[in-house]
């Protein structure tokens, strides 16, 4: 055999015989593979297992990452729409609050000018009253405006002593306000300065239907008949007055001097002597009058002595008592 064909033979069987050597002991259905594979094996395992449970804790951990991630933006987006919607209620809140300022400034506004234009026409209303001396009746029915306007321009022709045009204005304010006592009056006494003593009588009597006891109605009723010489008439309608208003001081001076003027001294005495019991400087004058045109010289001179010490008397009236006391001291010497 040749040499190459030994060595052949000779590697077999040491390939065998390794076989033998390694196989021994072994069952003959148990794996005879190398150990270095097994090893190889098992690390692939080990490997494979680690590098799926990197798989699941990655696929975990960016699950996590990501519920998170949702979480704080779906917060990131709550706080968001919180902050906005403050704000919106702060704006809302402050628009209201503009809102409601302006509402009350206007309402103040319109409260200050409501309460100018009433104060305004309250002042106006009072310098009407107080340059005109009216005050119109509560039940005026009338246009308030057009019966002040007239009102002031007779007051204006009164001032200027135009008493026709005056009584004309009065007549058209009477006409708007029909039971205006003050017209009426107007109307009785500019008629009866005027002369005009039957209109001054029947505006007097117009009165006396609103008000029976409306003393200056019946004196200026009694002066026009007096001054239209019918004193009989004028004596009746004072003494009726007289009757129920016994204190009244015009009436009952009007009435002592109608007597006086008449000659019925000793009535119109009576009536003189009410007034100076009352303590009117009239009374005194009235009795002093009558006893010097009776010839009571002294008795005269008592009366015109306690006018002239009369404080409250004019200048005027003072100067002409004492006009009559040196007289009376002239022409008698036992006074």
């Amino acid at each position: 055999m040749s040499l190459l064909g030994r060595f052949l033979v000779k590697r077999d069987e040491d390939f065998d015989e390794t076989i033998r050597t390694d196989n021994l002991g072994l069952h003959p259905l148990v794996s005879t593979k190398p150990k270095h594979y097994k090893d190889l094996k098992k690390y692939g395992l080990y490997i494979s297992s680690i590098i799926f449970a990197g798989f699941i804790l990655g696929i975990s951990a960016k699950i996590v990452v990501y519920k998170l991630h949702k979480g704080n933006t779906n917060i990131e987006i709550s706080q968001k729409n919180h902050t906005e919607s403050s704000k919106n209620s702060v704006k809302n809140l402050e628009n209201f609050e503009k809102g409601t300022k302006l509402v009350n400034i206007n309402t103040k506004k319109e409260q200050e000018n409501i309460m100018n234009t009433e104060q305004t026409i309250t002042r106006n209303e009072q310098n009407m009253a107080t340059m005109t001396n009216f005050d119109t009746s509560p039940d005026y029915s009338g246009n308030k405006k057009i019966v002040n306007k007239l009102l002031y321009q007779a007051k204006s022709k009164e001032l200027e002593g135009d008493i026709n045009k005056a009584i004309i204005l009065y007549k058209k304010a009477w006409t708007l306000d029909r039971n205006n006592i003050n017209i009426m009056y107007k109307l009785a006494l500019l008629n009866f300065r005027a002369g005009y003593y039957n209109n001054a009588i029947k505006y007097a009597d117009e009165i006396l239907k609103v008000k029976k006891d409306f003393i200056p109605a019946i004196l200026i009723k009694g002066k026009s008949y007096e001054k239209m010489g019918m004193l009989t008439k004028a004596q009746a309608v004072l003494e009726e007055a007289f009757f129920y208003y016994p204190e009244n001081k015009d009436l009952i001076e009007t009435l002592a001097k109608l007597y006086e003027k008449q000659g019925d001294y000793l009535v119109a005495q009576d009536y003189y002597k009410m007034l100076a019991d009352m303590g009117y400087v009239e009374g005194y004058l009235g009795l002093a009058r009558l006893n010097e045109k009776l010839g009571n010289l002294k008795k005269a001179y008592k009366f015109y002595k306690k006018v002239y010490e009369n404080p409250n008397i004019s200048d005027d009236l003072r100067t002409k008592v004492e006009q009559k006391l040196i007289s009376l001291e002239d022409s008698n010497e036992n006074i």
